[in-house]
């Protein structure tokens, strides 16, 4: 048996984010979902529980875990703010509704009206905003406004005059499954503006799903982080007939008893990070302590039903009764959707999206105007000269005044900020310059930019200045290398773990090693982070008979690969880059490692061929 030690984990950072395209074709529903169409084959059920498993299982979104996290951490700080007299905003979402049809006229089967659209967004402010006198005023005690309020987008991404309702002909009569994903990515809005709901007709039974909130800088997949097809599907999914009122517009195509909006209210509110009242298993929970835990989905209207020792709480939006007994979300759930939109918190696609006490600009015809940073945030080390933000400056509904740009907020001591242009009126590009950086503290620094024209608007870029890269903590034990099969079973490799004590600041990943082994070439040693994303050091170094790694540095810098070494350069006292590059394993930017985070080393020898 060959021994391995592990001296040093130095860390810094660069995060790369690629996804692959999920695909939900063909999901099993949940044993919950089958049990209720056995009991109930005449009614349909919500599929996102299925959706987003799938999604979470192929590691495209956060982990439930992950997003309980993110929540409770704001729930936590909304409500400390609350107890300090801050009074809670309206947030308003601006919302765009793509019509998938199959050639059908305007107001015929799925290509649903512009009227039931419009009456499907009065049932949406009438259940966010527990509005007296419809039927979103909850009859429950525990009801709760929300202060969530929706709008159609009257600006498009392009900046154009928009009724917020697209049209698309899919060329096919109906979507099962997860079908429609594959058409979303052409269809949809910035979804970091709007919140996209498509409408179409579903497989059998299917009323509609959503895709669950994914906590900002969480790595996930093998690949790491959120973006490509995921976040191009990111939204609301609805059967056409569960879209719009009958008691507002008639004239609508409908399917009672989901006819009145509630299933698009309840779909919403998966989208904004609520489970269904059983937690979707049996007596299961729901992270809210202030609905009754239920044993299954009710059907119809069940008053006084109780199967988990107290009475099921049927009015919940997030149960499966008819729509005309929905009326409640509770406080626990109206704090968990809020905790979702604010902006504080580091959820895509949502805080973003909102405007706070305010009309959003997407939904008014306004002159305005937008700016935003396109390579915040910047990492660089002491001593560096300057780091230039990159920024974009778009004028809408013929906005034309001069806007003059400066840093209101957060410079670093003794650091000068420079534009170019210093101000602008019409759509292009500017920069910021922060120089008279080398004598600046390590640290994170957030700057606030301000664009004062007819009105000031302002945006947030990061820089973060690390110190030099120092290691963080060692693991000296002696390790055994096991051979890589037993009979033909690969065993578990030898590992060796270092687990990060303190919160510190990541930039970047090196590996120091000292393996004393003689014939490197068998000898397959990866790295596992702490979110469990493993990635080759050294894999295939054929032909190489050089013997032992001394003091050697894996770092994505190293001029020379490891992969282009022979045995003259052992025992490999230098800096090489990895056969797979450390970027895939590093942490995003203004992320810490907290305490008992473990990175572990993994080696074993390999079978040649």
């Amino acid at each position: 048996m060959k021994k391995v030690t592990l001296l040093g984990l130095l860390m810094s950072l660069l995060f790369v984010c690629t996804l692959q395209a999920q695909n939900r074709k063909g999901l099993e529903l949940s044993e919950t979902n089958k049990e209720f169409l056995r009991t109930n084959p005449e009614r349909g059920v919500c599929t996102s529980y299925e959706y987003n498993e799938n999604l979470r299982s192929l590691g495209f979104i956060s982990s439930d875990e992950e997003l309980e996290r993110a929540i409770t951490k704001q729930i936590n700080q909304d409500r400390l703010d609350a107890s300090q007299g801050k009074m809670a905003p309206i947030y308003r979402i601006p919302v765009v509704v793509h019509v998938v049809h199959n050639g059908e006229a305007i107001g015929s089967g799925p290509n649903i009206s512009d009227a039931q659209i419009l009456a499907q967004i009065e049932v949406m402010n009438e259940d966010f905003r527990k509005m007296a006198g419809t039927n979103g005023a909850s009859t429950n005690a525990a009801g709760a406004d929300s202060f969530i309020e929706f709008c159609l987008a009257k600006v498009d991404p392009s900046g154009n005059v928009t009724t917020g309702i697209t049209r698309h002909n899919g060329g096919q009569a109906s979507w099962a499954g997860s079908a429609l994903d594959a058409f979303k990515p052409g269809t949809i809005w910035d979804p970091t503006k709007y919140c996209n709901i498509w409408t179409a007709t579903l497989g059998a039974q299917d009323l509609g799903y959503a895709q669950f909130p994914h906590a900002n800088g969480v790595i996930t997949g093998m690949t790491g982080g959120y973006g490509g097809g995921t976040a191009n599907t990111d939204g609301v999914v609805m059967g056409a007939t569960t879209f719009g009122s009958s008691q507002k517009y008639p004239a609508g195509n409908y399917n009672a008893p989901f006819d009145l909006g509630r299933t698009v209210t309840h779909e919403v509110g998966h989208w904004l990070g609520l489970k269904h009242i059983t937690g979707d298993s049996n007596c299961g929970d729901d992270n809210c302590a202030d609905t009754p835990t239920q044993a299954a989905q009710s059907n119809g209207c069940p008053t006084n039903q109780n199967t988990c020792g107290s009475l099921d709480q049927i009015e919940n939006y997030m149960d499966y009764s008819n729509d005309s007994c929905m009326n409640t979300f509770t406080n626990d759930q109206v704090a968990r959707m809020r905790a979702i939109l604010n902006p504080a918190n580091n959820i895509v696609n949502r805080g973003s999206l909102v405007s706070i006490d305010a009309t959003p600009t997407a939904c008014s015809t306004s002159p305005y105007f937008t700016i935003a940073a396109t390579n915040s945030p910047i990492s660089a080390t002491q001593g560096t000269a300057s780091e230039v933000f990159n920024l974009t400056f778009n004028a809408l509904n013929g906005y034309n005044a001069n806007t003059n740009f400066t840093v209101t907020n957060g410079l670093p001591p003794g650091a000068t900020a420079m534009f170019s242009p210093t101000s602008m009126n019409a759509d292009g590009a500017f920069t910021l310059t922060i120089g008279s950086l080398s004598g600046v503290a390590a640290g994170t620094y957030t700057i606030t930019i301000s664009a004062a024209g007819t009105t000031t608007k302002t945006v947030d870029v990061v820089l973060t200045i690390g110190a030099s890269c120092n290691a963080l903590a060692t693991n000296s034990t002696t390790v055994n290398i096991p051979n890589a099969t037993t009979n033909g079973t690969e065993v578990a490799p030898g590992v060796s773990t270092i687990n990060i004590t303190n919160d510190v600041i990541i930039t970047d990943v090196n590996v120091t090693v000292n393996i004393a082994y003689v014939y490197i070439e068998d000898l397959r040693i990866e790295l596992e982070s702490p979110s469990g994303i493993k990635i080759n050091l050294v894999k295939n170094l054929s032909g190489n008979s050089g013997d032992n790694f001394t003091n050697t540095i894996f770092d994505d810098a190293g001029t020379t690969a490891i992969t282009a070494t022979t045995n003259v350069n052992a025992p490999f006292t230098a800096t090489y880059s990895p056969e797979n590059p450390l970027s895939v394993v590093n942490i995003p930017v203004g992320l810490t490692i907290m305490i008992a985070q473990c990175w572990k080393l993994l080696q074993l020898l390999q079978v040649m061929q």
